[in-house]
């Protein structure tokens, strides 16, 4: 199935809790974007704090590895991670399976998706480009396994990602991040949340950009999100399992995942991403 019908059939999707940090802080009251990974690609900030990334996304390194990705009837977003198979992204949990108790668990019905192929991504994907090429510049990517933590407070899978009808493999394609060191309590790092969310202005067609610092935290399910002394900006369903990306110390990497979004922030990804890679016979680089 093209992955223009699989986007018609994709209505639900899902819902992002709205942030509670920080809420005498106007959305709009922002921090430079100086020093972030998209400084200078970035458009004017809406009126919830988020910016439209520029197009076209393929000609960023950054922004290519980000992908609209279909998980049967939702709509989140994944990005392509480096690995040694070149065939691996990260998303969020929620977006791909449902938790039962403690543990994350692919339903049936998901089971039959990724059998029939309707769970793909679509890297750099512009809904906006009239042309199919435009569009999906690197095509879509069937998805082909997925693995999930086994502790549902970290909201966390990979995707395993199967080569197109040419044979490629995503990563040679698009490039990938590497996954940010873990941080320690106190430590502060400047990351740029980019997704593609439902709600309007970006009508799941766009890449959205937020930006800010993040910290540990040590209750709930985010382990990762916001310092207090910044409100997050609200962009909306659609951006879930976005990547959190900050600069890499890295030669050669458009960036380093530091977290995956789950609600305002995400599951503490640098710690808990090691096992799952283990179970996904995944080699992180």
């Amino acid at each position: 199935m093209k992955f223009t019908a699989l986007l018609k059939i994709a209505s639900v999707i899902s819902v992002l809790a709205s942030p509670a940090m920080a809420d005498e802080i106007p959305r709009t009251q922002q921090p430079s974007t100086e020093g972030s990974v998209l400084h200078g690609h970035l458009s004017a900030m809406n009126e919830n704090g988020a910016y439209f990334a520029n197009r076209p996304y393929k000609d960023n390194a950054v922004n290519r590895p980000v992908s609209q990705l279909v998980a049967g009837g939702a709509l989140c977003t994944a990005s392509v991670i480096h690995t040694a198979e070149k065939s691996f992204a990260i998303t969020a949990a929620h977006c791909v399976s449902k938790a039962e108790g403690s543990r994350w668990v692919l339903t049936d019905s998901a089971r039959q998706g990724i059998a029939a192929g309707h769970f793909r991504i679509a890297p750099a994907f512009d809904g906006t480009a009239t042309e199919q090429h435009d569009r999906t510049p690197y095509g879509a990517f069937r998805i082909s396994e997925i693995y999930l933590s086994e502790d549902s407070n970290a909201d966390v899978a990979l995707l395993r990602i199967a080569p197109n009808d040419n044979n490629q493999n995503v990563e040679d394609l698009v490039r990938g991040f590497d996954i940010h060191d873990p941080i320690e309590s106190g430590q502060v790092v400047q990351a740029s949340l980019i997704g593609y969310p439902g709600p309007a202005p970006f009508n799941g067609n766009s890449q959205s950009v937020c930006v800010g610092h993040y910290t540990l935290h040590h209750e709930g399910n985010d382990g990762i999100r916001r310092v207090s002394t910044e409100r997050e900006c609200w962009v909306g369903g659609g951006s879930s399992g976005g990547p959190f990306v900050a600069r890499s110390n890295k030669p050669g990497s458009p960036g380093s995942v530091l977290t995956v979004l789950h609600s305002s922030g995400g599951a503490n990804v640098p710690v808990v991403i090691r096992a799952i890679a283990a179970r996904a016979g995944a080699t992180l680089l």
